[in-house]
Order: structure tokens, then C-alpha cells, then sequence
């Protein structure tokens, strides 16, 4: 009888320190996630207070908005809009990037360095994400009414295309459904399409994007 007590008692003895130590470790953990996340920022701000700023990769042949081939350099600060978007399941979030006269791009904050993920020209624009489900949203619009909605998955870093919605005309319910690319994929009914995605983001809705001017004041008060 004496031995189980004792047995009873040290079980209970080390539960209670392996208690101990998980709510000591939590902190740590909460700390380290808000540390990565102003660092974050913090680059973020630094990025978009100098004078001429990469929105897209420097090298990359675009579209501008003269539909000319140009192959692209840098933005002014002043021509620059920016946004902040919690995409994947973590609470650094990503920045998007937008000069309306060569094209957007989605920046990630990884491993101490600021990295361009996803990016398109004056053709593409940033749409939305489903907060924290890996899911982002973009827009390519083709010559007319009809255009393209493309649904990446963000994961350790990368971008992927996942679903495509062909709209024949903004406004109306005809449109055409794919997994996969619009060339490359499969297409499939409505219903197919709605279950994949849910499959990837729940009942989350999805989160419109909404760009700001890259203003002192703008900076400060979405890059905190």
C-alpha cells in the first residue's frame, strides 16, 4: 500500500512538472512569433522608405501599362501602393506590393530576408486571401470583358496554383471552373470547384485586398 502512494505521488510530481515547463515554454514560443513578426515589419518599412523600390523581381520582362515589353527596374516610392496580408497559418504576415503602371507582387518575410513569392504585370492584379488558410487570390484580365481568378497556395514559401475561375463577364454567373490552371488543369462543375476550396479554407471568407499609398503615415500606422 506504502509502495502505490509513492508510486501515485511520483507520478503526480511529474506530471506537474512537465505542466510546469509546457506554460514555460509558451511564452517563449508567444515571444519568439512577436519578434519574428516586427522584424517583419520592420523590414517591410524599410523596403518602402527608399526612394526607388523592386515590386516585382528586378529583370523580369512585363507588360506596362502602354502595352509595351519593358524589362523592369525599380518603382518610385511615390508611384508605390502597398498592403499587409496574414495568408499563411502563422502571424508574420506577407506585404503586397502594387505600381499600377508595370504590375504587383507578393513579398514574404523568411529566414531574415524580404522575398518576392508571386508576382504579375499590368495584366494581373491582387484580389484577396482567405486569412491564415494558405489561400491568396488574384485577378489576370485578358483584352475585353473576360478575365481569370487564380487561387495559389502559399506553403513554406512558395506559391502554387491551385484553382482557376474563367468569368466570361464581370457581373454575370457564366464562367468556367478548373483545378489546376486554365491551360494546364482539369476542368470541372461548380460544385467540384466550391468543395476543393472549401477543402483548403474551410467557411473562411475570403479577405479583399486593399491597397494603400506609400505614405510616411501609411507605413506607420499598417507597419506596427
Amino acid at each position: 500500500m506504502k509502495a502505490s502512494r509513492k508510486t501515485g505521488l511520483g507520478n503526480l510530481l511529474k506530471f506537474v512538472l512537465i505542466l510546469a515547463m509546457v506554460f514555460c515554454l509558451i511564452p517563449a514560443m508567444s515571444g519568439e512569433a512577436a519578434s519574428t513578426k516586427s522584424k517583419a515589419l520592420s523590414a517591410y518599412k524599410k523596403k518602402l522608405s527608399q526612394s526607388t523600390i523592386t515590386v516585382l523581381p528586378k529583370g523580369e520582362k512585363v507588360l506596362d501599362r502602354n502595352d509595351n515589353y519593358v524589362t523592369y527596374k525599380s518603382s518610385k516610392k511615390s508611384n508605390v501602393e502597398f498592403a499587409i496580408a496574414y495568408i499563411d497559418n502563422n502571424n508574420v504576415p506577407e506585404l503586397i506590393l502594387e505600381d499600377k503602371n508595370y504590375g504587383y507582387g507578393v513579398w514574404t518575410y523568411r529566414n531574415g530576408k524580404v522575398k518576392c513569392v508571386l508576382w504579375g504585370d499590368t495584366y494581373d492584379a491582387p484580389y484577396g486571401y482567405y486569412r491564415k488558410k494558405g489561400i491568396y487570390e488574384d485577378i489576370a484580365y485578358s483584352e475585353g470583358t473576360p478575365f481569370t481568378k487564380c487561387f495559389y497556395k502559399f506553403k513554406d514559401g512558395k506559391m502554387t496554383l491551385k484553382l482557376s475561375k474563367f468569368v466570361y463577364e464581370k457581373g454575370h454567373a457564366e464562367a468556367d471552373y478548373y483545378i489546376g490552371g486554365t491551360y494546364s488543369g482539369r476542368q470541372v462543375s461548380l460544385a467540384e470547384f466550391r468543395k476543393k476550396l472549401k477543402s483548403y479554407v474551410g467557411n473562411t471568407k475570403v479577405t479583399k485586398i486593399k491597397m494603400k499609398s506609400n505614405s510616411k503615415k501609411n507605413r506607420n500606422k499598417y507597419l506596427k
